[in-house]
Parts: C-alpha cells; structure tokens; sequence
C-alpha cells in the first residue's frame, strides 16, 4: 500500500461528529468507536478534546467498510491496511473486482430467465428438476442464520490424533458427546474462530465443514431445497456432495495458555464454483468474492473458500482422482519452519512445500497419515 494522503476537494476540510458521521455513513456510533477502539481510524480530537472525523478518516472508513464487506474479519483490516491512510485506489480496484464478479452472476441469472421463457415460448414443459434449478439460481430467498464453526477430521485413531495435534499446537481436546473430540484455540483467522472436530468413525467422511445454527431441522430443510441431501442434520451433503453437518452450538473447551496455531481456513476443491456460491449464498447469505484471476473465492461471512477443480496444479492439490468435492483443512502459524520440524519430530511428514497468492503454504501428514495444511500469513 502506497503513503500518500488522498485529498478529496480542494476547499477547506469539513469535519463531523461521531453521531453525523455516521448517519452519513449509515453505520452506528458504537461501530466508529470499536474500529478506533481496534486501531482502524482515529479521529481528530478538537482542543475541548471531542472527537471529529474529516477527509483521512472518511477515506480510512470507506477502506474498512469496504474490506468488510468483502470480508476480511476486522483483525486481518488492520495488518492489511497498517497504521498509515492507504492507497484509495487500491481499496477501490477490489471492490471493483467483486462487483464485476457479481455482475457476471447477475448476467448468468437473467441467461437463465430468457432461456427458460424461449422454452415456454415454444410449447416446452419445464420439469420439476427445471423449476427447482430456476428457483435455485434466480429467486432470493432469506438465508438462516448460521456460519462455520467446525470441520470434522476423520482419523483411524482419535485418542493418537487428539494427542498429536494437542503437542504440535498447544491445543486442548474435550469429548462431551457423540464420539467427536473438539479442540479449541486462543483466536483463530477469522472473527468467529472454528474449531477442530475429531472422528474415529469408519463411516464419516473424511472431512465435513460444520455450521452453526439456530434450527438444525430448518437448516437440513433448506438444503434440500436447494439441491442438497441428508437423512439427519448431522449427516447431510451440499447439492454437489460436500458433506455438512448443522448443530446448534460448537462445544469448545477451555483453551491452553501459549497455543502456537491458530485456526485458519477451510478450502472446498469443486467442479463448478458458481453452483458452490448459488448454494452458500441462498443458504446462509455468503457473498464471495475472488481470489486473484483463477477460478477460486472466498466466502465474505467465514473462513471458508471454494476452489475449481480444474486448476491443475494450482494449490491445494487434490487428494483423491476424480472430481468429488473435498476440504483441505489449514492451520495458521507465525513460525512455519519451527512448525515443519515440529510436525517430524512428532512422526509425521511434510509433503510439500508452497505458496497460495501472498502466503506460504506447506502439506503435512501426521502420525496416522492425516492431511493437512499449514498456512502463514506474512501480515500477521
């Protein structure tokens, strides 16, 4: 990010209070005051010590709100903007960016809508797989409300696992019920942190992304309505076959003073990412915007990524052949080489090493032969 301190006119400054700007804003007082709380804009205090907001700190303002939206967590705002006004510009060109993504979904929709009424038009019957597609991609339904709290890792030996990633991490592992070990961390990348769900069942898959919600039925229900599939909340699948799971509440034990990882992100490897965003989107109200010039987004509500199947060798690589949808579980770190030696010291391997846009990346086994990532963030 460049220096420079973007001038917006050049007649003198105006300066507002806290309550006019943010009516003008169209955001709330107690909101101003958390992001200076957070570091994100300070005001300029007048000499009986109230505060104002000018030109800088609109422009700071408008640079927040807008990488919220896009959705970096406020925490990760902060490391990308730094404690200096940032390049305007460059704010501008990813929002940019993710409103052409969303003109191009918007495109795709009314693509649907004149096709199906050509179809109409000449005598043809949709069929109820038409009708439920149609509704799918163009009406917008309210989204409940839920968000990822877990991905559940399914394992050969769930005590061994537990103990491995409890030393490699510095993170506790509890079992209040059904058969799963839950871990928790200090923080995590996002402003909901997930947590770690181990499983020793034969039948589970061998990664399922977890929300939490209010109403596990209603949330299964709308799944299925939206393409998806499942005998139990607990049990059911997108409508690609990504498993899922909804529970009302993540059970996280205390965490361990000096844990050294910290939840980072889940990515989902798809075949078609514009039927991923369709579902999340009517689903949960995830917008998603993209990542670099591939075929890869990140949801603006979670940690929580899907990716192309046909980006070759880009990273993560695949697990499995064919074209089954799949997660890939990362773990940030501050150190990657101190974690790396930690990972073999401890019986496991690292498989590779690379670089996802600005991180450094690296897959690692553990003991059991147990994918997963690590990730640093060179900004935190």
């Amino acid at each position: 990010m460049g220096r420079r301190q973007v001038s917006l006119v050049n007649r003198p400054p105006r300066f507002f209070s806290p309550a006019e700007t943010a009516r003008r804003l169209k955001v709330s007082t107690k909101a101003l005051r958390l992001y200076e709380t957070l570091g994100l804009v300070k005001p300029v205090r007048t000499t009986t010590g109230w505060r104002t907001y000018g030109p800088d700190q609109v422009v700071r303002l408008h640079q927040v709100l807008a990488l919220k939206y896009l959705g970096l967590p406020l925490k990760r705002i902060g490391a990308f903007l730094g404690d200096h006004l940032a390049d305007l510009d460059a704010v501008l060109l990813l929002q940019e960016a993710a409103f052409r993504s969303r003109m191009a979904d918007d495109t795709r929709r009314l693509e649907l809508l004149v096709a199906v009424r050509q179809r109409l038009a000449h005598g043809e019957t949709l069929s109820v797989d038409d009708l439920i597609h149609l509704t799918r991609e163009t009406v917008m339904t309210d989204p409940i409300e839920g968000r990822l709290a877990a991905v559940h890792l399914r394992v050969d030996d769930g005590s061994r696992a537990a103990a491995y990633f409890g030393d490699l991490f510095g993170w506790t592992f509890t079992e209040p019920d059904g058969g799963l070990r839950w871990s928790n961390t200090a923080a995590g990348v996002g402003d909901h942190p997930w947590a770690l769900a181990i499983t020793d069942e034969p039948s589970a898959p061998r990664v399922r992304l977890g929300f939490e919600v209010t109403d596990p039925a209603e949330a299964l229900a709308r799944a299925k309505s939206l393409g998806g599939a499942g005998r139990s909340p607990e049990a059911s699948v997108d409508d690609q076959g990504l498993p899922l799971a909804f529970f009302t509440r993540s059970p996280l034990p205390p965490a361990r003073v000096g844990a050294t990882g910290e939840m980072g992100v889940a990515v989902a490897l798809v075949d078609d990412t514009a039927r991923a965003k369709a579902f999340y989107a009517a689903l949960f109200g995830d917008g998603f915007h993209q990542i670099g010039p591939q075929d890869r987004w990140w949801s603006s509500r979670a940690a929580f990524g899907v990716f192309s199947n046909t980006l070759g060798q880009a990273y993560p690589a695949r697990v499995d052949a064919g074209g089954a949808p799949e997660v890939h579980v990362f773990v940030c770190v501050r150190d990657l080489a101190a974690h790396m030696s930690r990972v073999r010291a401890l019986g496991g391997s690292v498989v590779t090493e690379s670089a996802m846009g600005p991180y450094e990346v690296c897959t690692c086994r553990d003991d059991q032969g147990t994918r997963f990532h690590l990730w640093r963030d060179p900004a935190r």
